[in-house]
């Protein structure tokens, strides 16, 4: 239901980017029930977004 990503600064102070996804785009399982899950960041489509 959530995205987040964890970096360290150059102290080495960890840092969490972390975004709350609107309820219609939580993942659900065939049966309804919400799924979590972790996966992979795609970072060449997140950088898209940024030129649109």
């Amino acid at each position: 239901v959530s995205e987040a990503i964890y970096l360290d600064d150059p102290d080495k102070n960890g840092v969490e980017l972390y975004w709350d996804r609107p309820r219609e785009l939580w993942p659900r399982t065939a049966n309804g029930e919400i799924a979590m899950v972790t996966q992979q960041l795609d970072f060449p489509g997140l950088m898209a977004t940024l030129s649109e």
